[in-house]
């Protein structure tokens, strides 16, 4: 979206999303049979196979909600509206958290997954209706046909972007379902960063979306100056960000730890380390950021296998060879964050510094 909104073609914005809509409800074709299919190798053994199962097949119905809340909201974060993604999404988080409160204590994993599911087609519905307001006539964007030349162009740029975080959840899943082996202090603090982390994913994908138009919008219109402005920017506020969450995490974490997990004993350590890999993870989501803008996104499908080099490799050895405690768990993680985010900064570099020789006028 920025990119076009950079080269003056505001008529493409509206048809390109669309073919990203239709994407979205279609890859219920992919996500279903393939998460049927691997789910009794990933939870048959587990200790919590039962629940987790149930929780993923719900889940696994309304996978295409996410891409495309993701989809539409990229619509407004390209235009600039970041004011109003950021008001929708925290009201949509509220909501996520009254739904969760009502209906996980009488109906448990079934309920958490129906809260998420539910918030999300929220926030899609609210997007969708203000992606269809006459206000948007500009972006043609009730021109919803789907046309294939378009949508080879948009899926060249987005599909290596979307198989490189189920490469790297697979690497994630492998890692959970050793922890789920190893026993019950492995699984808890497991259990533990990953509530924390999936509580703050609206960090890393705020910064992820908020970078890609960005840069993308600069790209587009050979202002490769203003990149180092946004990467500046985007660090600030990140970093504004990890100082408020540094209250809970590093000061009131007695608090924090009897408010979320009252009666669970957690090794204070597991609360640093999870607030550090919120420092890596935003780190990583900057560098991916600027990666897709250049729009040169196979590279994420190495990163994603990357995830597995430090990712699932480390922990591996970690837990069965060096029989580490199940507090370092999250130290392994920010290792792999740090990793996969540097390689995405060399990457976008390069990519940045060649367009920028290729685009300078001649003398």
């Amino acid at each position: 979206m920025g990119y076009y909104d950079g080269k003056n073609e505001p008529w493409m914005i509206g048809q390109s999303v669309w073919q990203m809509i239709w994407f979205s409800l279609g890859s219920t074709f992919i996500t279903l049979p393939v998460g049927y299919f691997v789910m009794p190798f990933v939870f048959g053994k587990s200790a919590v196979g039962q629940i987790a199962c149930q929780y993923f097949t719900i889940m696994l119905w309304g996978n295409f909600l996410f891409p495309l809340g993701s989809a539409l909201s990229s619509f407004f974060i390209g235009l600039g509206k970041t004011n109003l993604v950021f008001v929708v999404s925290l009201a949509t988080y509220l909501l996520h958290a009254v739904l969760s409160f009502l209906l996980i204590f009488p109906f448990g994993v079934v309920g958490a997954a129906i809260a998420a599911l539910a918030s999300q087609a929220v926030i899609c519905l609210v997007y969708f209706v203000l992606f269809l307001s006459r206000e948007m006539k500009r972006y043609e964007c009730r021109i919803y046909r789907f046309c294939p030349s378009l949508f080879i162009k948009q899926m060249q740029a987005s599909l290596p972007a979307g198989i490189a975080p189920f490469i790297t959840q697979s690497a994630w899943v492998a890692a959970s379902r050793l922890c789920a082996i190893k026993g019950a202090d492995y699984l808890l603090v497991f259990s533990i960063g990953t509530s924390f982390t999936v509580a703050c994913t609206f960090i890393r994908d705020a910064l992820f979306q908020a970078v890609m138009s960005s840069a993308s919008y600069l790209i587009g219109s050979n202002n490769y100056k203003g990149l180092m402005e946004l990467c500046r920017q985007a660090f600030c506020f990140h970093g504004l960000i990890i100082f408020v969450l540094s209250i809970p995490f590093l000061i009131f974490t007695k608090e924090l730890l009897e408010l979320s997990f009252k009666g669970v004993e957690i090794p204070l350590f597991v609360l640093y380390s999870i607030w550090l890999f919120l420092i890596a993870d935003g780190f990583r989501a900057i560098g991916m950021g600027l990666v897709a803008a250049t729009r040169e996104t196979a590279f994420f499908i190495f990163c994603g296998f990357m995830g597995w080099a430090s990712g699932y490799l480390p922990t591996y050895l970690a837990f069965e060879v060096w029989m580490w405690p199940a507090k370092t768990l999250w130290l392994i993680s920010i290792f792999n964050a740090v990793v996969i985010g540097s390689l995405y900064f060399f990457k976008a570099r390069s990519l940045i510094l060649g367009k920028s020789y290729t685009q300078a006028p001649l003398r």
